[in-house]
């Protein structure tokens, strides 16, 4: 750990968190360059229009790869993974198909630019040029337009001969090592308009969008078994849908049969003639009764939501160009940029993570010496004093580092984008500190379940007349959201500038108070306090001089200085309040250790919160809290518990059983 240290270190670290953000986002032609003169995107369109050519339901293939995607852990390409309990493996993805087009695509890309491009990227760019497959012609001259709108950054909507609009998408997107069939929760069929609209909400997705990414069924299938209470026991009637048209209902029944053999496949809109475009017809057909899966018809239904399918049937509100501005904005979903993540090599693995022999610890010593340990400050690696002698490769015999760590190009770029995140590691943790004591991630949390905040949102709450406040909190959460504590998504307002907005990433549950009060936090803060980074500065002087560095810095061990700082004792005494607070409260549920104990002491037991934990669950047992008087003195008082200022290596209270927590593992039995 370091921290920032006079004007230059911290000009130095502004500047390398300003790249940090500005590689964070998605842009437009982000490839343009970086793949040894072969274009990207015209790579992608080349295969996509192929497979389109010889199997048209690519597309809504490649429209449901997309979404079963962006809605898992975001647009990282999750779902592309073949590791044990996968996405792939979830209910919901049985039937998700178009893997092989998107392997095909990627060894094409991987052949051009090894480890250049994305899966993830290319799932949204395939699924863009299925929905916008072009003639020669067209093709030619919608990129040379493309490519000018690149340079001069604004959009692009190129129509195709298929009724689509093509829609430019931002690329940038890395891919993510984890795919698990439990995080699959996607939004079933008879899910209600309401309930639907909260979990597109989740995803930073309006009502209309997802009007508009359902228009998307007006492509593609689904099968019997999807539909048939709908046919024959509508909510346990015994009688078909009532929404559903009558005529429409003789047709599927003859399709599907009640005593169902084969699950045979039902276009999702009827009308036959535009089976493989994307147009509006989708909603002409729900207007009509004609919706063939439940939450279709109920769009059209409901008043949240039936406006919008009145403009698009009618033609008043453009599909074609506002399902390319939804797919975008699903296509931004809690992506993985900039650091994040990886590149893989294949789109169906990880990439490997073999650590070279260069890197490995020789074999353990036949008799290395044990060093004498003086009480250390947390834990026994929290601080080192000294360091047994271990036995190294004469650097003679070592040759050049050039021959020692052989690496390929994708292997020295990667290692030395990690070389680049430990230098500079100490950023990530200061800034969590600063978003802690500036209470950000509590008030996203506060917000409720599935809410986006904007910065100004956030800076609002904080009790600041700033006018930076805002930019700032903004810099700060795009640093957390690169290291997934936060979750980004990126909206398109109304003038068409893109608005970021923060939500709580899965972290923020250990990060922000539980019922009992508490969380990891005060550990974050405690551990980037000033007066444990001064310790560190002086953690060479210890090796190289011996001692310990803590007294070196400030001239005293480390529990005296406790005694003599008020207020580094009160966030050592937050930290250990919050911690052991978790770690009991999981203990006290299957420890049943303490039914016969009438007398407990906790030697070194801080302001005492352990044993009320304890003796609200035990009531039958007197608690006696011993710690030091500084510490004593700043215990609050708990029914059945004693507090005793003392000093634990002149003796400790007597009871039936005694507490040592872990960080007394670290202290030697003094003669």
């Amino acid at each position: 750990m370091t921290t920032m240290l006079g004007t230059t270190l911290l000009a130095l670290s502004l500047f390398l968190l300003n790249v940090a953000v500005s590689h964070g986002a998605l842009q437009f032609g982000f490839y343009t360059g970086k793949c040894k003169g072969t274009d990207v995107e015209t790579a992608i369109r080349g295969i996509v229009a192929a497979r389109f050519a010889k199997d048209p339901t690519i597309l809504p293939a490649l429209l449901r790869m997309q979404f079963h995607d962006c809605f898992v852990r975001g647009c990282d390409a999750s779902i592309l993974l073949d590791v044990p309990n996968s996405e792939k493996q979830a209910g919901a993805n049985q039937s998700v198909r178009g893997y092989e087009l998107i392997d095909e695509i990627k060894a094409a890309l991987e052949k051009a630019c090894p480890g250049v491009v994305s899966c993830a990227d290319i799932i949204i760019a395939a699924a863009r040029d299925a929905v916008v497959v072009v003639s020669d012609k067209e093709s030619m001259l919608d990129l040379l337009v493309l490519k000018i709108a690149i340079v001069l950054k604004v959009h692009f909507l190129g129509r195709n001969k298929g009724g689509g609009r093509r829609y430019e998408v931002q690329t940038g997107r890395r891919d993510g090592s984890i795919s698990r069939a439990s995080d699959v929760n996607l939004p079933g069929p008879s899910i209600s308009v309401s309930d639907a609209i909260g979990v597109f909400k989740g995803k930073g997705l309006t009502a209309e969008d997802m009007v508009l990414l359902l228009g998307g069924h007006t492509v593609g299938v689904t099968h019997c078994s999807f539909i048939l209470s709908r046919l024959y026991n509508f909510n346990g009637s015994g009688k078909p849908d009532p929404t559903m048209d009558p005529a429409l209902v003789a047709t599927l029944r003859r399709r599907c049969p009640q005593n169902l053999v084969v699950d045979s496949p039902v276009n999702l809109d009827q009308n036959a003639s535009s089976a493989n475009t994307v147009d509006d017809s989708f909603y002409k057909q729900i207007l009509a009764k004609r919706g063939v899966l439940q939450i279709d018809q109920r769009i059209a239904l409901d008043a949240a939501t039936s406006a919008s399918v009145v403009l698009l049937a009618g033609g008043r509100m453009d599909f074609s160009t506002r399902f390319g501005s939804s797919m975008v904005k699903l296509g931004a979903v809690e992506v993985l940029t900039g650091t994040q993540g990886e590149i893989r090599r294949s789109c169906r693995a990880p990439n490997k993570r073999e650590v070279s022999d260069a890197y490995k610890f020789p074999p353990k010593a036949s008799s290395i010496p044990t060093p004498k340990l003086e009480p250390s400050f947390i834990s026994c690696s929290a601080i080192i004093t000294t360091s047994p002698t271990l036995p190294l490769q004469p650097l003679a015999r070592m040759g050049s580092i050039k021959d020692v760590l052989q690496l390929t190009p994708e292997e020295d770029e990667e290692a030395r984008m990690y070389a680049m995140k430990l230098v500079m590691g100490s950023c990530l943790p200061i800034t969590l500190k600063a978003a802690i004591e500036l209470d950000l991630l509590e008030i996203i949390v506060r917000a409720g379940p599935g809410a986006k905040l904007s910065p100004a949102d956030i800076a609002a709450q904080l009790p600041t007349d700033n006018p930076q406040a805002a930019d700032m909190t903004d810099r700060i959460l795009r640093l957390l959201a690169a290291h997934d504590i936060v979750r980004c998504s990126v909206e398109t307002s109304a003038d068409g500038r893109l608005l970021r907005k923060y939500g709580a990433a899965p972290v923020c549950k250990h990060l922000t108070k539980n019922e009992d009060g508490v969380s990891m936090a005060p550990m974050c803060v405690y551990a980037e306090d000033k007066v444990l980074m001064d310790a560190w500065y002086h953690l060479k002087d210890a090796v190289l001089e011996g001692g310990i560095a803590f007294q070196k810095a400030h001239g005293m061990a480390a529990f005296e200085y406790l005694g003599v700082d008020p207020r580094f004792n009160r966030a050592f005494n937050e930290c250990m309040r919050s911690h052991s607070t978790i770690l009991n409260k999981k203990l006290l549920e299957i420890y049943r250790g303490f039914d016969d104990i009438n007398v407990l002491v906790d030697v070194g037991g801080g302001t005492g919160a352990v044993l009320h934990m304890i003796t609200s669950v035990h009531p039958h047992i007197k608690g006696i809290n011993f710690d030091l008087p500084h510490v004593i003195s700043e215990a609050p008082p708990y029914p059945g518990v004693e507090h005793v200022s003392g000093d634990m290596f002149a003796g400790v209270p007597r009871g039936d059983a005694i507490i040592l927590k872990v960080r007394l593992n670290c202290y030697i039995d003094l003669p």
